[in-house]
């Protein structure tokens, strides 16, 4: 299907609220800004996964473009660190791998990649569910009500397996933190109702966010929900740590952010100047979420050790670099075809020199 501008600018600034969630300026202290940001900036991007969904493609075709587009850099990326932390006796096979095969956050060394397993998986049983209702007669009313019950259960999902005692093994060491509860099922299983909800979601109201309008009073409603929820009630919200919130408050400030970002990026979508730049931005988010961190962290923690009272400015330094420098990986991958094909995905293999 061919390119929105308008999903792509969305894409853009969720990828943009991605990299300054993990920065040292919002991070550090988890303020006020830091809960919004992650209440809603992954939910964006299960959300955004369901509008080019396409259920008529033969599932061995789907199967095969998703791990072609999500797991193949996942595993590439990985495998690749693992083997240098081994070759520097910074870890062992046994240590590493079974983790990287569990596929969280606090399995893998570089967390964020822990959205690309639990988007395929996500995808694949939205997938499953829409080939297996096909005959539905309704299925706009079918598809709501699975909506609201995947919404209703996503926080018992999230929380049931909290209190199973689990005690870290040589091979898997790093799935309790605290030794105290695991740190979600293989492949954020356990996140699978909430992240299904938004993807379906997304897949049901395809044609309207192809098609959105800006409308300034809408805008006003889903800004007055979203920071009313914020500020009357103190629900935290991290996907990653298995912090969900509240059943219902989560969900709402989900759908209220993501309409937001929906809404400003219609907007914008009009800006000669601001829509096509951060539409690149957003087809580049693959690539932005895979290595902005390392690049943040890493440099944060080496300039902060030399220059300590500029806390604030290296942080806005490394969020810059978090950007800019995946971007300049991005656009070498797609002239070197060696990297061309173990980061892209098939479609996007283009002008790749063959070395």
């Amino acid at each position: 299907m061919s390119r929105n501008r308008s999903i792509d600018i969305a894409k853009g600034i969720g990828i943009l609220l991605v990299v300054l969630g993990h920065n040292w300026i919002v991070a550090h202290e988890k303020t006020l800004l830091f809960q919004m940001i992650y209440s809603f900036h992954m939910p964006l991007f299960f959300l955004l996964g369901g509008v080019f969904l396409n259920p008529a493609q033969r599932f061995p075709s789907f199967l095969r473009s998703k791990a072609d587009a999500l797991i193949k850099p996942y595993a590439v990326v990985l495998v690749l660190l693992g083997v240098l932390k081994i070759a520097a006796g910074l870890t062992t096979p046994s240590r590493y791998f079974p983790g990287v095969l569990y596929g969280v956050g606090a399995t893998i060394d570089w967390t964020p990649l822990w959205f690309l397993p639990s988007l395929f998986i996500t995808m694949v049983f939205v997938w499953l569910l829409l080939n297996t209702l096909r005959d539905e007669r309704h299925p706009t009313l079918g598809l709501s009500a699975i909506i609201v019950a995947l919404f209703l259960l996503g926080d018992a999902t999230v929380t049931a397996y909290s209190d199973i005692p689990f005690t870290p093994t040589p091979h898997l060491p790093l799935l309790a933190p605290g030794n105290t509860r695991l740190a979600g099922l293989p492949f954020s299983l356990d996140m699978l109702p909430f992240s299904a909800a938004c993807l379906l979601l997304g897949y049901l109201c395809r044609r309207q966010l192809q098609e959105m309008q800006f409308q300034p009073r809408y805008l006003m409603v889903a800004t007055v929900t979203f920071i009313a929820s914020h500020l009357l009630f103190s629900y935290p919200t991290d996907l990653n740590a298995r912090v969900y919130g509240h059943w219902l408050l989560t969900p709402l400030r989900a759908l209220s952010g993501i309409y937001i970002v929906l809404e400003l990026s219609a907007l914008i979508a009009r800006h000669k100047l601001a829509a096509p730049a951060l539409a690149y931005l957003g087809q580049a988010s693959l690539f932005i979420l895979i290595f902005h961190a390392a690049v943040e962290w890493s440099a944060f923690g080496r300039l902060v050790t030399v220059f300590p009272k500029y806390k604030y400015a290296i942080g806005v330094l490394t969020c810059v670099g978090g950007v800019a420098l995946p971007l300049i990986l991005l656009e070498i991958s797609q002239r070197i075809s060696i990297m061309s094909r173990l980061l892209l995905p098939r479609r996007a293999r283009v002008n790749a020199i063959k070395l």
